[in-house]
């Protein structure tokens, strides 16, 4: 069994993710000194550094240019994650695809079910890398990490 999970990175995500490593690091040179004067080589401040620098082309004529057309893409092999990906939690998915950036709250009002159960179901899909929960003060929206979702038995 193998479960696939993917999204095509449009331009609009990638400023976004690019606003959110500013947000943390200033500009990628501060970074790069962060991350090369960093003793402990936290793999956060290596994976921002290697995903920021990707993401901007060195290219002669292409300085500064986003590039486009990148793909995430997530794989699972185990066969316990489907037991973890219920329907509930695909649909909890589709929501947030369709509409995004709900709160917990409004996904459970919109999905007619229980604040705790969604948020346990947030927390899974958490887990696994398929949305990301973005806090904004006491605020906490829900984006979803992939658009595409495929399961082969």
């Amino acid at each position: 069994m193998r479960i696939e999970a993917s999204k095509e990175f449009d331009e609009d995500d990638i400023d976004t993710f690019l606003g959110g490593l500013e947000e943390r690091h200033g500009d990628l040179a501060g970074l790069i000194k962060r991350a090369e004067t960093d003793m402990s080589m936290d793999p956060r401040l290596r994976d921002d550094r290697l995903i920021w620098s990707a993401l901007l082309s060195s290219s002669p004529g292409l300085d500064g240019e986003l590039m486009l057309g990148l793909r995430k893409e997530i794989t699972f092999e185990d066969p316990k994650v489907l037991n973890m990906i219920t329907g509930r939690r695909i649909e909890l998915l589709s929501d947030v695809l369709e509409d995004p950036d709900p709160s917990i709250k409004d996904l459970a009002e919109r999905l007619e079910r229980d604040y705790k159960n969604t948020y346990d179901d947030v927390k899974a899909l958490l887990d696994l890398g398929l949305i990301s929960v973005v806090k904004s003060g006491r605020a906490r929206t829900v984006r979803a990490e992939v658009d595409e979702l495929h399961i082969q038995l």
